[in-house]
């Protein structure tokens, strides 16, 4: 399914996820639409990481 990002349904926040693994050599990378909930999850959860990386936490 092609996005338009010009069109707004309500069902993506017009960005997208990446998930970056390696095999070898190798580095492959898939990218794919996230919905609001998800992409505000992941955003979350990324800033609680660097946030106690910041602080010496684990």
């Amino acid at each position: 399914m092609e996005l338009d990002p010009l069109e707004d349904d309500g069902s993506t926040t017009g960005a997208d996820g990446s998930l970056a693994w390696n095999r070898g050599d190798r580095v492959d990378v898939e990218r794919m639409p996230q919905c609001t909930a998800c992409a505000a999850a992941l955003a979350f959860t990324m800033f609680r990481r660097w946030v106690d990386d910041e602080d010496g936490g684990g």
